[in-house]
């Protein structure tokens, strides 16, 4: 077993239930490689990705780097490259999961992963191993990135939605035709659009000047008011403009196997990509 060189502070948990819940894209950061100088298992994952890498695109990598060097050298923008993003979270998580479960000893009760979080959320759950996980996070990458060069795609997220963003929401036209569509909604107060880049950038400059004219609110009025983000992923994942990307993963997942879990626990997944 590796041993840890500066250790990561993760408490024993004290309730008597875990869950592991992995996020999607959106949580990549330039400088990532800073988790791997503190946790070998992240290293690890890292260099067994690049490896994977290699086998598929040659010594040239991923527009001419491999996941290590993303990691330690990649820019917000760079990162946002969804051949580069999902691979560095898979790898991530998986690193992070072995560090929770082999060092720290704690094990989840239930699993949710939540988009790509999915692939790292059924090898937590001892569904699927670890080299088959990491070959998907590129393939799952490479794929949604060759779909999104048909059409340029953005998501915003709508964070503290209360009846003041439903009210907007309800004023502007939703639909494929229009170029944008309600993706998902994350929790009971968060919604994400996806939609053509322009399309999203128009809204965003919309509530911005909704937030602009708060000024002359009240504190209780500005606590109803969202808070507004184009998301750092480059694609309009989760609606029409990933269509077509489905269908080539499910080709890559087909002869991948899926073990039953570990033990039996609950896992909760969103299927679309």
């Amino acid at each position: 077993m590796p041993t840890q060189r500066r250790e990561i502070f993760i408490p024993k948990p004290k309730i008597e239930k875990v869950a592991f819940i992995i996020p999607g894209q959106g949580g990549q950061k330039s400088g990532m490689y800073n988790l791997a100088n503190r946790v070998d298992y992240i290293a690890e994952a890292y260099e067994q990705t690049d490896e994977e890498i290699e086998k598929l695109y040659g010594a040239e990598g991923i527009n001419g780097r491999n996941i290590s060097e993303w990691a330690e050298h990649g820019t917000e923008d760079e990162l946002a490259d969804t051949r580069v993003t999902q691979p560095l979270l898979v790898a991530t998580a998986v690193g992070l999961i072995d560090y929770i479960t082999k060092t720290r000893r704690i094990t989840a009760d239930t699993v949710a992963g939540h988009s790509l979080g999915g692939l790292p959320a059924l090898y937590a759950g001892g569904s699927l191993e670890k080299t088959d996980t990491l070959k998907l996070g590129i393939k799952r990458g490479q794929i949604t990135y060759d779909t999104s060069l048909n059409h340029e795609g953005r998501m915003i997220a709508l964070s503290n939605v209360t009846h003041m963003t439903q009210e907007f929401l309800d004023s502007i036209n939703l639909g494929e035709i229009f170029g944008i569509v309600r993706a998902i909604r994350n929790s009971p107060d968060q919604v994400l659009l996806a939609g053509l880049k322009h399309i999203i950038e128009e809204k965003r400059d919309e509530w911005q000047r909704l937030l602009r004219a708060a000024k002359g609110m009240s504190k209780e009025e500005k606590r109803l008011l969202p808070q507004v983000a184009v998301m750092k992923i480059k694609g309009g994942f989760h609606s029409f403009l990933m269509s077509g990307a489905e269908k080539a993963f499910l080709t890559e997942l087909q002869p991948i196997p899926l073990k039953p879990p570990y033990r039996k626990i609950p896992f909760w997944l969103y299927r679309k990509i």
